[in-house]
């Protein structure tokens, strides 16, 4: 639905207005995510180009409550990537060396963000690596970490694969409410 109305008010690039450009954004992105959802990552990663041409032409936009900026649209290509059935840790790793963290207005979107590259570490293979962002995130956000699913997932399926007792990974377990006995 979301991909259809982007298409009905798709904006002359040449004359649209910010806003406009910010809500046909908007809404690419959100049709990004239930393709990637559908493994149908390449239409994704299409959407996700069409949607930064726009961020870059509108600049930073608030329209209607939505924030909408190139940073925007980098942080949201890290989550689609990671979508589906056939997630792209690779890729999602490589999206995530464009995103600015500096040019993430909100402490929780940045920490959202972090986690997103903690889970395409983790599933890339690089489980210290993972577990190094996912507690600095926790140093950031101490009380958000704790109700974050991806996060915990994250953490789950790497107490599975440990074999270690009494690790960090075992304390972050455990502060964000995850059995560290897995």
């Amino acid at each position: 639905m979301a991909e259809r109305k982007a298409d009905e008010i798709e904006p002359g690039f040449r004359h649209a207005s910010p806003r406009h450009l910010a809500v046909y954004g908007n809404l690419l992105i959100a049709a990004a995510t239930p393709a990637a959802r559908r493994d149908r990552h390449d239409d994704a990663a299409e959407i996700l180009r069409v949607a930064e041409a726009a961020a870059v032409r509108s600049g930073p936009t608030r329209a209607y409550g939505s924030a909408f900026s190139v940073t925007d649209v980098r942080t949201q290509a890290v989550n689609v990537a990671l979508a589906g059935a056939s997630p792209r840790p690779g890729d999602a790793l490589t999206l995530a060396q464009r995103v600015d963290l500096r040019a993430i207005s909100r402490p929780v979107h940045t920490a959202s963000h972090r986690v997103d590259v903690a889970q395409a570490q983790y599933q890339a293979g690089d489980c210290d690596g993972s577990l190094a962002t996912l507690l600095e995130v926790e140093r950031q956000q101490p009380e958000w970490i704790r109700y974050q699913t991806v996060a915990a997932a994250t953490v789950r399926d790497m107490l599975e694969a440990e074999r270690r007792r009494n690790t960090p990974l075992r304390g972050l377990a455990s502060r964000i409410g995850v059995d560290p006995t897995l």
